[in-house]
């Protein structure tokens, strides 16, 4: 999958500059701290433009989060420690030699109102109102907040809220998600198991346990290919596709592809606003069967609905929308099928 990579490069540094601040590889990390697992003691984390390469973990607009202890041990009892930990961080008597930032803060008035933790996801619940403070602000006490509470290793994913706001409405600076999606984001820590790429073969064999059952008796298999997600929607998708339409691919269990391969498809572009995907593909749509034209309705849609940031999608190749393909009825008008979109379904595609 060596040109698959090669091409999830090019298309991440085609893409970077349209990445939000929180695009950037700045997620806090479990970061080493020289402490043992049974001396640790309950850290916050402070902001400063000044530059702490060996301290300090890089993040957003030329900052550094610094740690600082608040001498107070551990209980074991995560969700308090947390609580704890936030409190120390939201206090309005911070004042950190190295911070330039606390301020932005200790302006908001917060503190902990609930925190709930099962299986690793915890949701923190903030009293006050989370406000955007600025750009770079709001990517600092983002930093902040969210290596304040990755310090804790048996927390994998947090939703941070104040119970109507979630932190990542007021970092996200693009119109990609649907409001939905972003109200209830919820975040990974770096070092959790990262998530490949995927698309999405046919074949005819009986495949219950790992594919998914699709039309004239057929079942979907995903296909890891080697590129980890990044956070731009549109550069997952891209490579995705890609991958599902490149010529070379030989997948033993598919029995279908040789269909995609001869439309010669590729991404011509990708939009996405407000959770609506709009793919235009060059080459042209065309079908090669009723059967054959459900199962590569079903390899598309798997692939671009493996990312959940995606909720409805129109694909065509400029002319021709995949569902006028698909569509053996009459009951839509033709312009009603020239503009068709898909919708997520729980079920499948």
């Amino acid at each position: 999958m060596s040109s698959i990579w090669q091409l999830g490069l090019c298309l991440l540094l085609a893409f970077g500059f349209a990445l939000p601040l929180i695009g950037q590889e700045t997620t806090p990390a479990a970061a080493e701290d020289g402490q043992s697992e049974d001396e640790k003691t309950i850290r916050i984390w402070v902001g400063s433009f000044e530059e702490y390469e060996e301290e300090g973990i890089p993040y957003g607009c030329g900052s550094y989060l610094l740690p600082v202890d608040t001498a107070l041990s551990r209980t074991g009892d995560t969700s308090e420690d947390l609580r704890v930990a936030l409190e120390a961080l939201f206090a309005p008597e911070l004042n950190h030699a190295e911070a330039e930032t606390e301020d932005w803060l200790k302006g908001l008035g917060l503190s902990v109102e609930e925190i709930t933790l099962d299986e690793g996801e915890a949701i923190v619940t903030l009293a006050g109102t989370l406000l955007g403070i600025g750009s770079c602000g709001d990517a600092i006490m983002e930093g902040q907040i969210l290596q304040t509470i990755f310090q804790f290793e048996d927390i994998e994913r947090v939703r941070v809220s104040d119970g109507v706001t979630n932190l990542w409405e007021i970092i996200d600076l693009t119109d990609w998600y649907s409001e939905a999606y972003r109200n209830n984001y919820v975040y990974q820590r770096s070092d959790a198991k990262v998530e490949t790429i995927q698309f999405w073969v046919g074949s005819f064999e009986n495949y219950e346990e790992k594919g998914i059952p699709y039309g004239c008796g057929s079942y979907l298999l995903p296909v890891d290919t080697d590129v980890t997600r990044s956070r731009n929607p549109h550069t997952n998708l891209s490579i995705a596709l890609e991958a599902l339409f490149n010529p070379d691919l030989d997948h033993p269990e598919a029995e279908t592809e040789a269909w995609l391969k001869g439309l010669g498809l590729s991404v011509e572009e990708i939009t996405l606003e407000q959770g609506e995907a709009v793919v235009t593909l060059s080459g042209p749509l065309l079908g090669i069967g009723s059967c054959g034209d459900a199962i590569m309705e079903g390899q598309i849609l798997q692939t671009v609905f493996q990312f959940d940031a995606i909720e409805r999608v129109k694909i065509s190749d400029g002319e021709t929308n995949l569902w006028e393909i698909i569509d053996q009825s009459d009951k839509l008008s033709d312009e009603e099928r020239q503009n068709y979109v898909y919708e997520r379904s729980e079920n499948g595609p």
